[in-house]
């Protein structure tokens, strides 16, 4: 049986699916000096901020992301969950 990727090996595949389609990226490292909860990738475009939270398959966002993704959502800021590069390009390609 085929173990699932690891968390980093999807950001790695999200960040090269994002470039291939024009984003600039950014990976999200927390530390004590950032903001908790953050999503893992920031991803930019003429002037648009996209961030996309990188998961495993079967788990989900924590209540801090939770919260988060919901403020960033309210500023206008498109955010997605995703569980693969695929995960990444439709959301990515769904924007325009």
């Amino acid at each position: 049986m085929r173990k699932p990727p690891l968390e980093k090996t999807i950001v790695a595949n999200v960040m090269a699916v994002a470039r291939s389609l024009g984003y600039w990226t950014m990976k999200n490292h927390g530390s004590q000096f950032s903001v908790a909860g953050l999503p893992d990738v920031l991803c930019i475009r003429d002037g648009r901020a996209v961030w996309l939270e990188a998961k495993r398959p079967g788990e989900e966002p924590t209540r801090i992301q939770e919260h988060r993704m919901r403020e960033l959502i309210k500023v206008g800021c498109p955010v997605a969950v995703v569980r693969s590069a695929g995960d990444a390009r439709e959301f990515l390609e769904s924007l325009g």
